[in-house]
């Protein structure tokens, strides 16, 4: 029997894949001191696999090497054919959302327990983007838009783009608008409050818009698929500068008021002024860089595979040290002057993420764990900030500084 998604939530027959008795993977588990969990004890089977252990996805040797308490852990139910995918946390609520039939579930950030579930669009379409604006939760596929109170999960409208203003990126609110790219290189201005088109921007090249648009202020920058980088006057629907990278890019750009900084899969890592778009440094690689750049405090922490990781001054583009025990990564948290690094493992068919903890004065590794079925990690804010992790069968844990 299939679930019949038509019926409201609290009707849905209890057939779908979690990963251990359905009521269990509603609630968070208890987070008792120095005890290790076992769902063996707990007598909860699934199936005929029979009893499931558990044991935290961090444990707490692994998160004294890092230097940050494990809060709770829970899990999100999903859909026969789906796996965990994304984690989008805010304040009240983390959402996370799986492929298959992209359900977007909420978890209140105090305990991890499931507020409530949404299958945001139909079977063969994909999830493009999250964003919250005040109390709604806006959802994006390719073909529509879906505004859920933050609450309740309750629908409260759909807008519907038109077939040729398909979204392939995630959508960003600008104003009145939510600005995405398009597969034939336009950026849309959707806007909210009539849920239509209200204009759009057709790049020359009309190549695929990779990354969502990276907002500051009244500009917002955009990435093509050959690696494209475009300056847009928002207010205007207008091109301020264009320049390109040799290869495209993959790692998601970052971005201040003086300068894009844009990792390549040309071996470089490249600094365009914003001002006029001019190449302001290059610092030259030795590997393809995927990992996202983090600019912390005007400096640029970059990874590259097999030298490990790099700290860059973002101005003049000379190194301040070399991390070389860091495999790869990206920095996802500061705290007390100490760098939380996340490399997740990327070799073929492979799960699991190394966490470092590195002092940020000179990159010296002062903390190391491996967990290996952490796939996707994200934080609410890089100073300070609380980090999720969540496996591709559905668990998260909170883990606060």
């Amino acid at each position: 029997m299939r679930a019949d998604y038509s019926l409201p939530r609290k009707e849905w027959p209890m057939n779908r894949r979690s990963p251990g008795c359905f009521d269990w993977c509603r609630r968070p588990l208890a987070l008792l001191p120095l005890v290790v969990v076992s769902m063996a004890v707990m007598g909860c089977e699934s199936g005929n696999r029979g009893p499931i252990e558990t044991t935290y996805l961090v444990s707490l040797e692994q998160s004294d090497q890092i230097d940050y308490k494990i809060a709770w852990e829970s899990a999100i139910a999903l859909s026969a054919e789906g796996q965990a995918a994304t984690i989008y946390p805010y304040d009240d609520y983390v959402l996370a959302a799986e492929t298959g039939r992209n359900i977007l579930t909420a978890l209140t950030t105090r305990d991890g327990r499931a507020a409530w579930e949404y299958p945001v669009g139909a079977s063969l379409e994909h999830l493009r983007g999250v964003t919250r604006l005040d109390n709604e939760i806006l959802a994006s596929t390719q073909s529509d838009l879906y505004f859920l109170d933050v609450a309740t999960g309750r629908l409260r409208q759909q807008q519907r783009y038109a077939p040729k203003d398909a979204a392939l990126t995630a959508g960003v609110v600008f104003g009145p608008f939510l600005i995405y790219g398009t597969s034939d290189g336009r950026i849309v201005y959707h806007h909210l409050g009539v849920g239509l088109m209200k204009t759009a921007y057709r790049l020359e090249t009309a190549q695929s818009i990779t990354h969502p648009p990276l907002v500051l202020g009244n500009e917002f920058a955009v990435i093509t698929q050959s690696g494209g980088i475009h300056l847009m006057d928002g207010a205007n629907n207008s091109r301020i500068w264009s320049a390109a990278v040799r290869d495209p890019v993959k790692a998601t750009p970052a971005i201040d008021d003086f300068a894009i900084y844009v990792a390549g899969t040309d071996q470089s890592l490249w600094a365009f002024r914003i001002a006029d778009g001019k190449l302001v440094w290059r610092f030259r690689c030795q590997q393809p860089l995927t990992d996202d750049p983090k600019l912390i405090d005007g400096v640029i922490y970059q990874a590259e595979p097999g030298r490990g990781l790099h700290a860059i001054d973002s101005t003049t583009g000379v190194e301040k040290w070399l991390s070389p025990d860091v495999r790869g990564g990206t920095v996802v948290a500061r705290k007390n002057g100490q760098l939380i690094v996340w490399d997740k493992d990327d070799s073929r068919g492979a799960t699991g993420s190394t966490f470092y903890r590195l002092l940020e004065r000179d990159g010296s590794v002062l903390g190391k764990a491996y967990c290996p079925s952490i796939s996707i990690v994200e934080s609410d804010r890089i100073e300070n900030g609380t980090i999720y992790g969540m496996s591709r069968s559905g668990r998260i844990i909170k883990l606060i500084p």
